[in-house]
This record gives structure tokens, sequence and C-alpha cells, in this order.
């Protein structure tokens, strides 16, 4: 007769998972979309900075557009308010497609 061992079946304590000190993000305006890194915890200012970075983006004298967020299990997209909705990976968009195309158009024609 063998004798096979089994595991110990003593539970072993769960180590707690370090919070994420940074995300991955994917940013897009229209059909562009570019990815960053930001440090958590983030703010809203800082979000619309990374846009106006990655993209060259500069809402002018008009407001900010809202930055939307893309919920992954629904693809639903939605205003960002809370910034412990961001994730690894999570989408996060601008709605100004025709106007971002036109500021695109007069940078190529004024150059």
């Amino acid at each position: 007769m063998r004798v096979i061992p089994t595991p110990d079946a003593t539970p072993t304590p769960a180590v707690p998972v370090p919070a994420p000190t940074s995300v991955s993000l994917f940013l897009q305006i229209g059909r562009q979309v570019k990815k960053t890194t930001v440090e958590l915890p983030t703010s809203l200012s800082t979000i619309k900075l990374c846009f106006m970075e990655r993209f060259e983006y500069d809402p002018g004298k008009e407001d900010f557009p809202e930055v939307y967020i893309r919920d992954p299990r629904t693809g639903v997209q939605f205003e960002l308010e809370d910034m412990d909705d961001l994730r690894e990976g999570t989408v996060l968009s601008l709605n100004i497609e025709r106007e971002y195309t036109r500021q695109i158009s007069r940078t190529v024609a004024d150059k």
C-alpha cells in the first residue's frame, strides 16, 4: 500500500495586497487613443492635464469638456466624478471629436 501525503489543512493567513501607486489609463478623443500612466491618488485636474499633454489639446477660452469613464462590464460611458473608479486599463474620453478635428485642421493649416 502506498501512502500519499496530503497538504496541510491549516489555512494560511491572507497577505494584504498593497494598493497600486500608479495606473495605466487609456485616453480617447474621437477615434484616437493614447496610453498614459498616473500616480495615485490623482485628481480630475491631473486627468485633464494628461489629455492636454498627450493630445496637445487646448480648449481655449471654453470650459474644459467633461471627462467620461467607460464601464468595462457594460461599455456604458458616464461622467467621471469619483477618482476611486480608476483602475488599471480604464478608458477615459472627452466627447469633443468635432472640435478636436477642427483644432487639428487649424494647426496643420498654420504650419
